[in-house]
């Protein structure tokens, strides 16, 4: 856990963390970051912290990542397909393609 003034250095430290664990396609950096109400002793009136996952979540996951990035690496190769399909049917896509 990490405790933050604002909220801007909680979400960026969040995403870091995401990206660097590779979950970021089944976490969204607000869901690790919480508002913490403070007491009146503070010189402001909340704080953010942030929530890092336990290893068994971690894990859990990460195991969603692999179904997910399945899903779209299915996905590509269908459109890969069906582009290679187009491209030979109707030959000038292929230069539009190069010319992009």
């Amino acid at each position: 856990m990490k405790m933050f003034e604002n909220e801007h250095d909680a979400l960026n430290t969040a995403l870091s963390w995401l990206v660097a664990e590779e979950l970021i396609d089944v976490v969204k950096p607000r869901r690790l970051v919480q508002t913490v109400a403070l007491n009146s002793i503070h010189n402001q009136s909340k704080a953010y912290l942030v929530v890092m996952p336990v290893l068994e979540v971690c894990e859990y996951l990460a195991e969603e990542v692999v179904v997910i990035r399945e899903g779209k690496l299915s996905k590509y190769n269908e459109l890969q397909e069906k582009m290679a399909k187009m491209e030979a049917e109707s030959p000038f896509l292929k230069d539009v393609s190069k010319e992009e």
